[in-house]
């Protein structure tokens, strides 16, 4: 018995580099094929009320502004930088996709978010080798956990974070790296990425931190005036274009919006530390804190002490943004973007020795079956939440689009509006009646806009008592006496469709 189990721990000890190594292919290859599959099917919603991010994309393939005013009709505030939505516009019309393409657009853009998650991946494996000097084992490995952690979390599968993201990792690039030699085209570049990052998600406004704190750390202060000067030009030439010539001067008033979501600390522990605490998500983060740490105790001018000030610069301002209500784990993306070049760093300069060798070994053979177990878990997440049901799914979105039609073809040419009280954050109705729904960014308004009183929601209360909304979506059986302090009395059965009621204004 003793020989038996001695004989293949023997092998499993000897050969753990290997089978860790081999798990990583086997793990990338599902998780990309998985992704691929999540691109075709038929779930409304991946991570992070993803939905409203295609009703962004189809009103504008429509024709309208993605940033309208936010306190008329439709009552829609998009509070996302633009980069995003204008790829996947031009990418849906290259394919020749229309605005009423729904389901098409949805795959636009979950395509054009797992193009930009694999470029994000690449660079990060490029910046693992070059700086921490790791084989292609090593850092194909960290590179496997990192995509792991992004799947496993999801807010890049159909999210502006995708494009966010890229950017960010293209800026980190081009600034820790001796590429291009040219300084002013090198201060150039970081400012230009730097905006694009910014107009991709306005998270970005992280790097106009990091990059003077780093060209600090490298005593390049040349650079870094060059750097600001060259931003703040950028930035100012892409908000004026955006606030005056592609809106009605309606995009600050969008975009700045989100920044007065409340301070909420119980968010911040039901939604971020408690989901961090009880999940190995915190281990990257804390190995890179204490690695981060104990460089710059050491010294202050070493590569490893230099990235670990960036991280904790990072995670500090991933924290601030994340104490807001609305805030997801999606925050700290780019904390284990940098955490794992970090590790990387300290992988390299601990493994030299081969007492330090031997050490990581045996570590490793204890730690594999928990990566193990993490590996499965998400492949598992990915199939059982939106490729299992793939039938239903389908089954769902066509019944939407036969209650879709049919309050089309009531409203007319009408100017009258639907309110969608099922799911108005998962289903497909907002997009569907991308013309006809009023207050398609429900969650926003619910949450925040209204009860915040950041914008004058009177016309929109009102049109329930007039009956410019003329309709309203409710799952069969159900029926809702009122909203926002608002009495639906007036709306009575029209009709019901599959599991769903539709309701119309009486004027009693």
């Amino acid at each position: 018995m003793r020989i038996s189990i001695a004989k293949p721990y023997l092998w499993y000890s000897s050969n753990i580099e290997k089978i860790i190594f081999r798990t990583c292919i086997s793990a990338l290859f599902i998780l990309i094929v998985e992704r691929i599959f999540i691109i075709f099917t038929y779930e409304g919603h991946l991570a992070g009320i993803d939905n409203g991010f295609d009703y962004q994309i189809i009103r504008e393939l429509a024709g309208f502004s993605m940033y309208p005013n936010p306190e008329d009709y439709p009552f829609a505030a998009n509070p996302y930088t633009p980069i995003y939505f204008i790829i996947c516009k031009w990418v849906a019309s290259v394919l020749h996709i229309t605005a009423n393409d729904t389901i098409s657009v949805y795959r636009v853009s979950r395509g054009v978010s797992l193009v930009a998650d694999i470029g994000t991946v690449i660079i990060l494996f490029s910046l693992i080798k070059k700086m921490a000097k790791c084989d292609k084992q090593r850092a194909f490995i960290l590179t496997t956990f990192f995509w792991t952690i992004l799947c496993y979390l999801g807010y890049t599968f159909n999210r502006s974070d995708c494009m966010f993201l890229f950017f960010y990792s293209c800026t980190l690039f081009f600034l820790i790296t001796d590429f291009p030699k040219n300084s002013n085209a090198k201060t150039l570049l970081l400012a230009l990425l730097t905006m694009l990052t910014i107009f991709s998600k306005q998270n970005g406004i992280s790097l106009l931190v990091l990059i003077p704190a780093w060209f600090i750390l490298t005593k390049e202060l040349k650079k870094m005036a060059w750097f600001l000067i060259f931003a703040c030009i950028f930035l100012f030439l892409a908000y004026y274009y955006f606030q005056f010539v592609y809106t009605q001067q309606t995009f600050s008033k969008n975009i700045l919006s989100v920044l007065k979501n409340r301070i909420d600390l119980r968010w911040f522990y039901v939604y971020i530390f408690k989901l961090l605490a009880d999940s190995p998500l915190i281990l990257p983060i804390v190995l890179a804190l204490v690695v981060g740490i104990k460089s710059i105790a050491k010294s202050s001018k070493s590569i490893l002490s230099k990235i670990g000030f960036l991280f904790m610069i990072q995670f500090a301002m991933s924290l601030g943004f994340a104490v807001k209500w609305g805030s997801s784990l999606g925050y700290f993306n780019e904390c284990y973007f940098i955490a794992f070049i970090l590790l990387g760093l300290s992988i390299t300069k601990h493994s030299g020795a081969e007492t330090n060798k031997q050490a990581i070994l045996s570590i490793s053979k204890y730690v594999y079956p928990a990566l193990l177990i993490f590996f499965v878990h998400v492949s598992l997440q990915l199939y059982l939440y939106f490729l299992n049901n793939h039938e239903k799914a389908k089954d769902s979105f066509n019944q939407q689009m036969v209650v879709s039609h049919y309050i089309k073809k009531q409203i007319g040419n009408n100017d009258h509006y639907v309110l969608d009280l099922t799911d108005p954050d998962w289903d497909f109705f907002k997009n569907l009646l991308y013309k006809e729904s009023i207050a398609p960014t429900f969650d926003m308004i619910d949450c925040c806009m209204l009860p915040d009183k950041i914008f004058d929601y009177t016309e929109m209360l009102n049109s329930f008592k007039s009956g410019k909304t003329q309709f309203l979506i409710e799952r069969k059986g159900e029926k809702q006496e009122s909203i926002w302090n608002t009495d639906l009395s007036h709306y009575k059965v029209d009709t019901t469709i599959f599991n769903y009621t539709i309701y119309k204004f009486h004027n009693q």
